[in-house]
């Protein structure tokens, strides 16, 4: 079903991507038994293999790849430009309200550093729309003025 809906595509529809197998999914130790029984190394190494993992993640820090904005131009005066163009656009004249509604949006987006964040997501689904790859952006910033 996701696999469905990321792709854009209907579960009764015959030619749509698919995988064959219908084993994708964490299997849980009683079927892990089952299935290599025969190999009880493999169960063992295994856990001796996730015993040797050690995971620790920085959530203070965010590693999304920055975004270049044209010469002259921060993020977020880019991110100004393109929205107001966007706007412009897909409103007509922009008003008063939608206006302090952009503004207000692009504010917050300052704020929490985000204005590189949507500059690298409205990249990739203009790449994409400009090679005719389906494409859309998901999340809170797609119900937005701004997204």
């Amino acid at each position: 079903m996701l696999c469905c809906i990321s792709t854009r595509a209907r579960v009764s529809e015959q030619n749509r991507f698919k995988f064959d197998a219908d084993q994708f999914y964490l299997k849980s130790a009683g079927e892990m038994a089952a299935a290599l029984g025969e190999y009880p190394e493999a169960l063992e190494n295994t856990l001796r293999i996730a015993d040797l993992c050690d995971l620790d993640l920085d959530f203070s820090k965010r590693f999304a790849p920055k975004f270049t904005p044209p010469a002259h131009k921060t993020v977020d005066e880019y991110l100004r430009e393109l929205v107001y163009a966007g706007a412009q656009e897909r409103y007509g004249p922009v008003t008063e309200e939608l206006r302090e509604r952009i503004d207000y949006e692009l504010g917050v987006i300052k704020e929490k550093g985000f204005s590189g964040y949507f500059l690298i997501v409205w990249d990739f689904v203009k790449y994409a729309r400009e090679h005719d790859i389906p494409a859309v952006a998901r999340g809170s910033g797609c119900s937005t003025v701004v997204g």
